[in-house]
């Protein structure tokens, strides 16, 4: 399964997403920006929470750090991509990305 998330916040370590669906739990999770050739990177939940009905925020950690073609994207260039989650989150800080959430082999799978 794909979902599309808007990045809140990325670091070398971690991302917060905002997005309409909470991915299925105890499974591995991957993330990628829509439309560019950066690699999935593996990342781990940490935390969520829902400030809104329907919307959701993701505490994610990179299990292997984040790789720098995400990181670069998601701070450079983040006009440039558009993201199907509307809106900005509660705090307004946000900038709209395109992101999916992927388990191994284009579905969610146990990890």
């Amino acid at each position: 399964m794909v979902w599309t998330a808007e990045v809140l916040d990325i670091s070398q370590s971690g991302m917060s997403l905002l997005c309409v669906q909470m991915p299925p739990g105890n499974r591995g999770l991957w993330v990628a920006t829509a439309g560019s050739a950066a690699a999935w990177s593996k990342v781990i939940l940490k935390s969520f929470s829902q400030p809104h009905p329907g919307r959701f925020v993701l505490r994610l950690a990179f299990a292997e750090g984040c790789p720098y073609d995400l990181f670069r994207i998601a701070v450079v260039q983040p006009a440039r991509q558009s993201s199907p989650v509307g809106g900005e989150a509660a705090t307004g800080r946000s900038q709209s990305m395109g992101g999916e959430l992927l388990g191994p082999n284009g579905s969610v799978t146990g990890a």
